[in-house]
Parts: structure tokens; C-alpha cells; sequence
């Protein structure tokens, strides 16, 4: 290649025109959107959904970066979808369990499906915690929530308390 040709994968895109990039496109980090969230004082940083991004159909990709002293997600655990964390740089801690282990650049984390071992990411440091949350996305995922003592039915979109029940109750 010439000196000074541009390749394809070079072109920016605008992240205030593009939602997504085109199938098969390259893209940079820098070309999907940042999105600021929190709630409360507890849980809060800035996501960039690279998967969704770049049109992924089964696989879940953010980028997250986990302020000082947050958490990254509420405490959970997945029936159906497998859950990786890489964390990028920075230092915390991981609720695994009933364990809290110290994580740093370099560390990462499998959590199968049904593993019935819930988890959540704190930021420990005083910058930024960098990770990279990487998931399958199943329709038929059950998110369980075990401090709050909720569920999440992706197939139904709800999130809920279960209510015990006999198996006619309601039906006779």
C-alpha cells in the first residue's frame, strides 16, 4: 500500500449521525457512543455497547468504566447467559458470592450459566476502573437478584418479586 492511502477501516464515524456501524464494518471505540449512567450515589459510570455497536446478534460487549467508589451492576447471577469480566485497568473488588476478591488490570472472570454465584464489580481506586463486560445474549435469561430478592424474566420484559403459589391457585 502506498504511503498516505487511507484505508477503509480509517474512515470516522460520527457517533451523533450512526447509531451502529454497518455489518462487517471496523470500527473504533472512540465511534460508539458514550453513555453517562447512575443510580443513586451506589452504582454509576459510562458504558459504550460495542457489540450492540457493531450489530452483534448473540454476543453482549461494553466497555465500562466504573467511577470511584461505585459499583458497576447491582449484586446478580444468570440462568441462561455466560458472563465474562476483564478488567482493562484500574483496582476494585468482586463480590463473587459470599467473597469479595481484589481485581487490577489484568484480571479477569468467567461466570457460566446457572452458576448460581452472583457478582458485582466495585471501584476501589480513585480513577476510573476500566473493564470489559463480555455476554450471550439469551432470550430466555432469568436474572436473578439475590440481596433484593428479585427476578428479572427477559422473556416477559418484567422484574420482580416472586410470590409463592400453589399450582391451581388462580386457575380454578
Amino acid at each position: 500500500m502506498a504511503r498516505g492511502t487511507k484505508v477503509a477501516s480509517e474512515k470516522r464515524l460520527d457517533p451523533r449521525k450512526r447509531r451502529h456501524a454497518r455489518k462487517h464494518e471496523v470500527f473504533q471505540i472512540e465511534d460508539v457512543p458514550r453513555v453517562e449512567w447512575s443510580a443513586g450515589d451506589k452504582y454509576g459510570g459510562v458504558v459504550r455497547a460495542l457489540g450492540e455497536f457493531g450489530r452483534s446478534e448473540r454476543v453482549g460487549v461494553v466497555l465500562e468504566e466504573v467511577m470511584p467508589g461505585r459499583w458497576s451492576s447491582t449484586f446478580h447471577w444468570h440462568t441462561q447467559e455466560e458472563e465474562h469480566v476483564w478488567v482493562l485497568e484500574g483496582t476494585g473488588v468482586m463480590r463473587i458470592g459470599e467473597r469479595e476478591v481484589p481485581v487490577r488490570g489484568g484480571s479477569y472472570v468467567v461466570f457460566p450459566p446457572n452458576g448460581r454465584v452472583a457478582h458485582a464489580t466495585r471501584n476501589t481506586g480513585k480513577k476510573p476502573l476500566r473493564i470489559l463486560v463480555i455476554g450471550t445474549r439469551e432470550p430466555n435469561d432469568a436474572c436473578v437478584y439475590p440481596d433484593s430478592e428479585k427476578v428479572l424474566v427477559r422473556a416477559l420484559g418484567k422484574v420482580g418479586r416472586l410470590v409463592p403459589a400453589g399450582y391451581w391457585d388462580g386457575e380454578l
